[in-house]
């Protein structure tokens, strides 16, 4: 758990914080602590208590229905029950699913089952409020859990056992605890299992499926960084970007943020479909870059004194700070105004450093929702830029001078005899 999300949660209102993994009985021997953020925030946190988030589970609710506990993995054949299974040679490798179990109760469980989860967690806890979590991965509800509720109260009238929700648990934590008496824990959590009073990490889901972690880290950026900040740039200028595909950019994310799918351990079905979704996204995010630059560029300033055979290079800068960079480019000239190099500067005449790596002919095709598909005869120059002073959340516009090639004994860049020299006026490799 990374340490700003206490930070995040209580800007968006969530001021209490459950913990299944990343918090051990060493860091706090109570269930209940205080989380303290990388910036110093501070909200009330639980590691939940004895076998985290399904002790019910496991010290009643299976004992009691099936008299099975928690090691109890194997079904027995001889056990009251239709099994189903594909004979099929299609679906033979499809689960054993059971649609009729045996409707069996085991009420002589109760009493110990009850003794030994409240044993187990009796020094656990720094309110009176104590935390049953019923349910597994793929399970649902059983009207057994109702049965089970009434008779642990006739065996234990002292227990106030309520059928209840994760939220009305918090809010009774919050109204009983004593803050002053929780251990102070700080920064990210990522504590392994020491006892039975919290969960294991599984460490190999970093680096499990890393094309899915790429694919996503690469999403992120092109939607956060570029796309989201870009369309709201023209939103303000004047862009009709009531499309919502923002936020359904997001809401597919999102999607396949879910801790088993990004942790790469689920089904290959179930991957296949992230990869979906996060081609999707990356499609929306530069569809809306596009949209964006286009409106931006079309509506600049600079196009007020634009010669006829002008070109220009519009650099944008989202960060939030002022950025000097080297940049790769790409940048065509028009054939009829191509002189075999050109020049850039700025619209106050400073002259940026360029290095040409490479020029091709190219014919790209020239799209417009008025008339069909055209294409535009260009020199494509392909090298690096050196660009100054592009102010953050901004752009700066440089002009892109056709001239003709240096005439220099020296070379940027040259192959001599399948040699590949770099030449400056320092040094030469």
């Amino acid at each position: 758990q990374i340490s700003q999300l206490p930070q995040i949660y209580t800007n968006f209102g969530i001021d209490f914080i459950m913990f299944y993994r990343g918090v051990n009985s060493l860091d706090s021997p109570k269930a209940e602590f205080i989380w303290e953020g990388a910036d110093g925030t501070q909200v009330i946190a639980s590691r939940f208590s004895t076998m985290p988030r399904y002790n019910f589970y496991f010290y009643i609710y299976r004992p009691v229905l099936f008299n099975e506990f928690s090691s109890t993995i194997k079904f027995d054949w001889d056990r009251e029950s239709l099994l189903f299974h594909f004979a099929d040679q299609n679906f033979y490798r499809e689960d054993y699913f059971n649609p009729k179990p045996a409707d069996t109760y085991f009420k002589e469980n109760i009493k110990p089952q009850v003794e030994k989860i409240i044993k187990d967690q009796v020094e656990d806890f720094t309110t009176p409020n104590v935390i049953w979590m019923e349910g597994h991965d793929s399970s649902g509800p059983h009207i057994g859990t109702v049965r089970m509720i009434e008779d642990i109260k006739r065996e234990f009238p002292e227990l106030n056992v309520i059928h209840s929700t994760l939220e009305d648990y918090a809010e009774a934590v919050k109204q009983t605890i004593d803050i002053k008496k929780l251990k102070l824990v700080k920064g990210e959590r990522r504590s392994t299992q020491f006892d039975l009073r919290s969960g294991n990490l599984y460490g190999y889901t970093t680096s499990a499926r890393m094309d899915l972690k790429i694919k996503n880290f690469d999403c992120e950026r092109w939607l956060q960084f570029y796309a989201e900040p870009l369309y709201n740039f023209a939103s303000i200028l004047g862009l009709d970007t009531n499309d919502r595909y923002l936020e359904l950019a997001w809401k597919l994310l999102v999607q396949n943020s879910s801790h088993d799918s990004i942790g790469g351990c689920s089904l290959d079905q179930v991957h296949e479909d992230m990869i979906s979704r996060f081609k999707q996204v990356k499609e929306i995010s530069t569809g809306l870059i596009s949209k964006a630059l286009q409106f931006i560029v079309s509506n600049g300033k600079f196009l007020e004194k634009k010669k006829a055979d002008e070109n220009y290079l519009v650099c944008f800068n989202p960060s939030s700070y002022k950025r000097d960079e080297i940049v790769p480019f790409v940048i065509d000239i028009p054939v009829e105004f191509d002189k075999g190099s050109f020049r850039l500067i700025d619209l106050s005449e400073n002259e940026m450093n360029v290095q040409i790596s490479k020029v091709e002919n190219a014919q790209p095709v020239l799209e417009q929702m008025i008339d069909r598909p055209m294409y535009v005869d260009v020199k494509r120059y392909f090298g690096y830029a050196e660009l100054k002073s592009i102010p953050q959340v901004g752009s700066k516009t440089f002009i892109i001078i056709p001239e003709k090639n240096k005439t220099s004994k020296e070379k940027l860049a040259s192959k001599i005899r399948d040699r590949l020299i770099l030449e400056n006026d320092y040094l030469k490799i």
